[in-house]
């Protein structure tokens, strides 16, 4: 999946969606560096940091990552499905933590 995001104050503000699907159903992407992406895209490993300040070096990186071996997009694809990077259960006590102190502010 390639999707690109302008550096704006919408896109820093917010999480692509785009990219949470993309990744929970095993489907490596190319993007852009936007909001905190890289805390989660691992260059190589679930998919690629594009530049894209720079149109040919953005031209290099999407053909050389199109033109990677079938069995390192797989290993890719593999990677990305078994990570359960936005899997709910990584959220639960993040979630409990915030109803509790809504609960109980003091």
């Amino acid at each position: 999946f390639i999707f690109l995001r302008q550096n704006t104050i919408v896109t820093k503000a917010g999480f692509s969606t785009k990219f949470v699907e993309s990744i929970s159903s095993g489907c490596p992407v190319l993007t852009n560096n936007s909001s905190n992406i890289t805390d989660y895209l691992k260059n190589g490993v679930n998919g690629f940091i594009l530049e894209i300040n720079d149109l040919k070096k953005l031209k290099t990186q999407i053909v050389s990552a199109l033109n990677i071996p079938n069995h390192d997009v797989e290993k890719m694809k593999k990677e990305c499905r078994e990570s359960r990077l936005f899997h709910y259960e990584n959220y639960t006590n993040y979630l409990q933590a915030f109803f509790e102190k809504i609960e109980n502010p003091n």
